[in-house]
């Protein structure tokens, strides 16, 4: 295979690409006879960018309609992530997405493999890389999985370098006087920006992810990383997710303004983007020592509310039409004449006498004891069996002989 031309490799993958869209059965005959396996490999050797693009059509058809063999396509992608070609780094990235829609559940060394794309040197994969973009998409896929707690945890731990990661010997290449010399711990700087950039998307994109990531201690995290005065761009990208947990969650804002002091707090909020050029040594030690811990009542802060369209209301005394009075009954009251009702039910017609010096019962139980002996009360109680509130008798006047 070593001797056979680009365009001749090319020409066969397209063939594979014919035959496995024949059917379920060539697609299983494909990945029993190891195929699998070899064009995996021919796409991390491939020079030749568009035959990379036709490896990945070729994966991409062996994953649908494979259910036999979908697994054994899912883990070879996972196995092209380490590989040194940003290209087929990235097109593993974009089918893995659709082989882990399709398969359902995740392989437990997934996580791990695409944490390491994330401290990769190719430029195509870092500063907003294609490659780069692939992974925070794969990523915003599998916090939707069971691996979400070790995917944030482990996004979190990159933020922080491990003594072990710091003291690795310098490369030779490094020691050489006529290159330029960069800090030997570029790749695990690469990884600490790369982190704090994925963890600013995955925050803003789901509040939840959010939440979950102020348990596992991203703040102390985030500003360790941007007292990093070895690497620009770690500060830079901790400063502005950082600056987004303030925004939202009133317990960060609070934890952050306590540890930094306010003179450092208000330089951050000023420009948090730029902060990076302006602290001096002693800024950055505060940031790289603070001790925050903010993983209790982490609840987000509530969107404010419009303001309710002011409204004229215009009050009218309305009186039901019960109370409403007949036009005889109104004259009589403006003539100072009172409209009695006979003993026993409603309904029935009245006589109309003038009034005393109040209404009701009162005015009855008055005028008794004015007339003299010769007029006795009478009185009507309500009517047995009848309900308590509401019930009311009647009240008469009559002069004895």
């Amino acid at each position: 295979m070593e001797k056979i031309k680009e365009e001749d490799k090319k020409e066969s993958i397209r063939l594979l690409q014919v035959i496995a869209n024949t059917g379920r059965k060539y697609k299983e005959l494909i990945c029993e006879s190891y195929g699998v396996r070899s064009i995996a490999e021919f796409l991390a050797k491939s020079k030749s960018e568009e035959t990379q693009e036709e490896v990945q059509i070729l994966m991409d058809s062996l994953v649908h309609g494979n259910p036999k063999y979908q697994n054994q396509v899912y883990k070879g992608l996972i196995a092209l992530l380490p590989c040194a070609s940003p290209k087929a780094q990235q097109l593993s990235l974009q089918t893995l997405r659709t082989a882990q829609s399709i398969i359902g559940t995740t392989h437990p060394s997934i996580v791990d493999c695409v944490l390491k794309v994330l401290c990769t040197m190719h430029l195509e994969v870092q500063y907003e890389g294609f490659c780069f973009s692939a992974a925070i998409e794969l990523i915003k896929d599998l916090v939707n999985y069971d691996v979400c707690q070790a995917l944030l945890k482990g996004l979190v731990a990159l933020l922080i370098p491990s003594v072990k990661e710091t003291s690795k010997p310098q490369p030779k290449i490094l020691n050489d006087s006529s290159v330029p010399q960069f800090t030997a711990h570029l790749p695990v700087f690469l990884q600490q920006a790369a982190a704090a950039k994925a963890i600013g998307v995955l925050a803003r994109s789901n509040t939840s992810v959010a939440e979950e990531l102020l348990h596992q201690r991203v703040v102390h995290s985030l500003m360790a990383a941007m007292g990093n005065t070895d690497h620009s761009n770690s500060q830079r990208q901790a400063s502005l997710t950082l600056e987004y947990l303030v925004q939202m969650f009133p317990v960060v804002e609070e934890h952050v303004r306590r540890s930094m002091g306010e003179g450092l707090y208000q330089l951050f909020l000023s420009n948090a983007e730029d902060l990076y050029m302006k602290i001096d040594s002693i800024q950055a030690d505060i940031l790289a020592a603070n001790k925050v811990n903010v993983s209790k009542g982490s609840a987000p802060r509530p969107a404010p509310r419009a303001p309710r369209p002011a409204r004229s209301v215009v009050l009218q005394r309305r009186f039901p039409p019960q109370l409403e009075l007949s036009p005889r009954r109104s004259r009589a009251r403006e003539a100072g004449l009172r409209h009695l009702l006979p003993e026993g039910r409603y309904g029935r017609k009245g006589v109309t006498e003038p009034c005393g010096p109040s209404g009701g019962a009162g005015a009855a139980v008055q005028g008794a004891r004015q007339a003299g002996p010769g007029v006795t009360l009478t009185a009507t109680p309500p009517a047995p069996g009848g309900r308590l509130r509401g019930a009311r008798g009647s009240c008469r006047l009559a002069r004895t002989q």
